[in-house]
């Protein structure tokens, strides 16, 4: 990699869109338009050229701080806070494809707010989280090419919400998810 600095790609259709998911295939980027209450709409952009994001089509239910896994070819855009709930509806899209949403299932239970995603060729992960009262230390997972609602994985070490996550991909071999800091208190 070459050291350099960033340069100015395009901008969202909703401006000031901020806690969204995004997921890609390699040649598309999806972003959930997600700030305040009202919003579903999903953007995308084509990776290799810089512009300006187009509309893609609308989430099942509008909504802010959603997580996001993808495969290589389906996005998952999971779990929603709108206006003082949690919504524990998961959706899905064809990435290469633009429309609205389908309904894929639910959260194993409703702690959409913050929480962590990552996914690979086989499972979307959704990881910890803020339930209004309390963080959480549930990790459940689904099956990407299928749906149907999320099944418990395990748990993070210690409840958190606001972390980093990343994940490599397991093509040829076992891979790894990550969950690094957020807030814990």
């Amino acid at each position: 990699a070459v050291a350099s600095n960033y340069t100015d790609f395009g901008n969202m259709n909703a401006p000031g869109s901020r806690y969204g998911g995004a997921v890609g295939d390699g040649t598309y980027a999806v972003a959930s338009n997600a700030y305040g209450t009202g919003h579903n709409s999903v953007d995308y952009v084509t990776v290799a050229t810089t512009g300006n994001g187009t509309d893609f089509g609308d989430l099942t239910v509008p909504g802010t701080q959603c997580v996001a896994a993808n495969d290589a070819t389906r996005g998952l855009f999971m779990g929603r806070y709108y206006g003082s709930t949690q919504q524990s509806v998961i959706d899905y899209i064809t990435i290469a494809t633009p429309g609205n949403a389908v309904d894929f299932g639910d959260l194993a239970t409703p702690r959409t707010r913050l929480a962590m995603g990552i996914g690979d060729e086989t499972y979307g992960i959704y990881a910890g989280g803020y339930n209004g009262s309390s963080r959480q230390i549930d990790i459940d997972y689904v099956t990407i090419q299928t749906t149907g609602n999320m099944t418990s994985f395990g748990n993070l070490t210690t409840a958190r919400s606001q972390a980093g996550s990343a994940n490599s991909p397991t093509v040829g071999g076992t891979g790894r998810g990550l969950f690094a800091g957020g807030y814990t208190t």
